[in-house]
């Protein structure tokens, strides 16, 4: 190692206290330490209470609690999310490429950044109120080959169609089933081109029983299954999107990774994809229960 201020080789000087060696200037006696690759760069935090940090973040601790257990400020901790979630996405675009799912199902989470929509105000950035999480699951492997995160509207299911269409391999025919929500009838079409067997289930709720005291808790029962086939000739047999519903409950109701990022982190942070990132991430190494 040369030292920048006298440009002469400086001689090793011991270890520091993190195991990396130290080297001292024979002129200016200034020491240096070693060149090393941080885990977290750009952010110099210790590695171990980063990792502590984002473990409780993974089992659903809020952030003031996260404060106080690993003594890093909530805004330390915030960007470590952010980090986190921007790394993962990385992982997850080098990954999941030339995919040959067979059975595609798709469903949207509701979640909200900040606020609920009710409470939204006509001057309040447009990214806050209700926000959704588009799906996709592979039946088979249960693989989640893309997801996106916005407004339940046109634009953010030809985002959430587009990034599934590239990540499976290039004229593969697979079938895709998905709720009726009346985006994906155009959505499909324009994005896949016929290279998708494209089919809606549509399941019609009723509200007997809703109204008092017993029922006001309870979901209302399903009364009718409605299946349009839209584009294709799907397999009447894989027609559902039984697991990928089955998936987004399970989240909803209490997996630590999307726990966390549902109701705590969105509220405070108003970081939802990076929150995503992280939960998704986390979910394609998770074991099959």
């Amino acid at each position: 190692m040369t030292c920048s201020r006298c440009h002469v080789e400086c001689k090793r000087h011991a270890k520091s206290r993190n195991g990396l060696l130290r080297f001292r200037c024979p002129l200016c006696r200034k020491t240096f330490t070693e060149e090393h690759e941080r885990l977290f760069a750009p952010m110099i935090v210790p590695e171990e209470k980063a990792l502590l940090a984002i473990q409780l973040l993974i089992e659903g601790s809020s952030i003031r609690t996260i404060e106080r257990v690993t003594e890093l400020h909530r805004d330390t901790i915030l960007r470590l999310l952010v980090l986190a979630g921007e790394r993962c996405i990385k992982l997850m675009d080098s990954q999941m490429k030339n995919l040959r799912c067979q059975h595609i199902q798709s469903d949207e989470i509701w979640t909200f950044v900040g606020k609920k929509q009710r409470s939204v105000k006509s001057d309040d950035p447009a990214e806050l109120g209700d926000a959704w999480v588009f799906v996709s699951i592979d039946a088979e492997s249960k693989l989640i080959p893309s997801y996106a995160v916005g407004k339940r509207d046109r634009e953010t299911t030809y985002q959430f169609l587009t990034d599934l269409r590239d990540r499976i391999a290039p004229e593969h025919r697979f079938q895709l089933s998905t709720d009726g929500f009346v985006f994906y009838r155009r959505g499909v079409e324009d994005v896949f081109a016929g290279q998708a067997d494209f089919a809606q289930v549509i399941k019609l709720y009723g509200d007997y029983g809703q109204h008092d005291a017993a029922g006001r808790y309870s979901p209302s029962p399903m009364i009718e299954t409605i299946i349009r086939i839209r584009d294709g000739r799907p397999d009447m047999r894989h027609i559902s999107t039984s697991y990928v519903e089955r998936q987004n409950l399970t989240i909803e109701n209490g997996d630590p990774p999307f726990h966390a990022a549902d109701k705590r982190i969105l509220e405070e942070a108003g970081q939802p994809e990076s929150s995503v990132r992280s939960a998704f991430r986390l979910l394609q190494f998770l074991p099959d229960t």
